[in-house]
C-alpha cells in the first residue's frame, strides 16, 4: 500500500483509537494485547513499532 493512500486512510481515522505506529502500518490501539521491545501483538499477528513513534504509542497506552 502506498504511503499515500496510508496517510489518507489515517487522516480519517479517529486520533483516539487508531495510531501509526510503522510506515505501514496502522493499528487500533484498543485491540493490543502485548508489547514487546518493538512490535506489538494484535490478534496473532506481531506488528513492528518503528523507532519514531515508539513514545507516541506509549504516550496513548498511558491515557487510555
Amino acid at each position: 500500500m502506498s504511503t499515500q493512500i496510508l496517510k489518507k486512510i489515517e487522516e480519517k481515522l479517529p486520533k483516539s483509537i487508531f495510531l501509526k505506529i510503522h510506515r505501514s502500518h496502522i493499528i487500533n490501539i484498543q485491540k493490543i494485547i502485548d508489547i514487546q521491545d518493538s512490535t506489538v501483538l494484535i490478534g496473532k499477528d506481531v506488528i513492528p513499532v518503528s523507532k519514531n513513534n515508539k513514545a507516541e504509542l506509549m504516550k496513548n497506552l498511558i491515557l487510555l
